[in-house]
């Protein structure tokens, strides 16, 4: 990513980075608090939150996009699709959203701020701890599977590599630690 994004470089002229996410890319120790503190008395980087927990990317493509794309953003940060690939843990193993919908939904919104001029930066989903997910969120019913996390990610990867965007490839970092240390708080986050 550093190689191909230098965002001190860019932070030396006004810069509009917009965020778009669940409650992972704003809540907590996120990308967008872990970069906005980082990058603390910049004035000319302007911070834009359009991320709110429990979003899943139909939410993002119909309720948020305007609003990003009326900003007219310089950077747009993308990391959405846990809740996505969330399924129901029950004998119906139903996604809250189909591989081919999300993937649907995810190049839309990849084109469309491509073409308004938005430089796009697609990240990978961090791994769940379904233990912990379900003793915090009992009543959800929530099943993660791994090999959805790894569907998922290759999907943000081809709308990348189709649209041109860049890809924050976080596989090799979160294999570095056990999935009970990456999701401290509740097995998501």
């Amino acid at each position: 990513l550093a190689e191909k994004f230098n965002l001190a470089k860019l932070a030396e002229r006004p810069v509009k980075l917009a965020f778009l996410g669940d409650s992972i890319t704003s809540d907590r120790q996120s990308y967008f608090n872990i970069l906005r503190k980082a990058m603390a008395g910049r004035e000319n980087v302007t911070f834009l939150d359009f991320s709110i927990s429990g979003q899943k990317s139909g939410d993002l493509f119909t309720i948020m996009y305007p609003n990003v794309i009326s900003v007219h953003a310089d950077i747009a940060h993308i990391m959405i699709g846990t809740n996505d690939m969330r399924r129901m843990d029950d004998d119906t193993l139903l996604y809250h959203t189909s591989p081919a919908e999300y993937e649907k939904n995810l190049d839309y919104m990849v084109r469309e701020l491509i073409k308004d001029g938005t430089t796009v930066i697609l990240t990978t989903l961090s791994p769940v701890s379904q233990a912990k997910a379900k003793e915090n969120y009992p009543n959800h019913r929530l099943l993660f599977l791994e090999e959805d996390r790894i569907l998922f990610n290759d999907i943000i990867k081809r709308v990348a590599k189709k649209h041109g965007a860049i890809v924050n490839d976080m596989d090799a970092l979160y294999g570095q630690y056990p999935v009970e240390e990456l999701t401290i708080a509740d097995g998501l986050h």
